[in-house]
């Protein structure tokens, strides 16, 4: 494949902000974010894939079941990165009306694939991003399968997040109160609280087989004012 390395993350200057909240969060909808999106989801796909969420020595699903993968590049001066973070900064500070910061400076993927057909009530495991309060999620969906997308539930975490490194599966009908699904489309960006439990949802884990599930992943914090530097003596 050949490519303008700055054509890989440059955004779309004119944007529509779809408010999808509910009374049990705040959730928001960008739709058509990358000016070439097919180009970075084939670039993405051209990396060699490493498992993660895995201890060294433990017993794991992972490729048994399924792919768990995730792609943390490391990109050159050449590309466009900090003026990606900038966008996507100014945009959630301007959806929220506060100033944000991050400090993911390479581009994030978490890549899924599936090994044989699953029972859609078993789904990956709900979990929180939350590092500090505040703190904001956005996942871009870089896959045209479009089938299911990001599941929010409600509540709290009620199952081991030990199990995750052993078995990324878990039965959530019977487990989780589901809340709101934010819904899978090819290019579409989506924010959420941190702090909401959230896990990757399936509807038909047959369309999984032969293609990956791709999702670009920020983390964004807000910026402390008038931070106070502390002195030990």
């Amino acid at each position: 494949m050949i490519y303008k390395s700055y054509e890989l993350t440059k955004v779309n200057e004119n944007y529509n902000v779809i408010d999808k909240s509910t009374e049990s969060g705040k959730f928001f909808y960008i739709d058509n974010f990358y000016k070439n999106p097919e180009l970075l989801s084939s670039w993405v796909l051209e990396h060699p894939r490493v498992y993660w969420k895995m201890r060294g020595g433990l017993e794991t699903r992972n490729g048994i079941d399924y792919y768990d993968c995730r792609l943390s590049i490391e990109t050159p001066e050449f590309f466009d990165t900090d003026n990606l973070n900038k966008k996507v900064l100014d945009i959630i500070g301007n959806i929220f009306d506060e100033t944000y910061e991050t400090n993911y400076h390479n581009l994030a993927f978490n890549l899924f694939k599936n090994i044989g057909k699953k029972n859609t009530k078993f789904q990956h495991m709900p979990h929180t991003d939350n590092i500090v309060s505040g703190q904001k999620t956005a996942l871009i969906y870089l896959d045209k399968v479009q089938n299911g997308g990001t599941m929010t539930y409600r509540g709290k975490q009620k199952l081991e997040l030990g199990n995750e490194e052993e078995n990324l599966f878990v039965d959530v009908e019977n487990n989780y109160e589901f809340d709101t699904l934010l819904e899978s489309k090819f290019n579409r960006l989506v924010i959420f609280d941190s702090d909401k439990l959230h896990g990757a949802y399936i509807n038909d884990y047959s369309k999984y087989v032969n293609d990956w599930r791709v999702t670009q992943v920020f983390f964004l914090t807000p910026v402390v004012k008038n931070k106070v530097q502390k002195t030990i003596i």
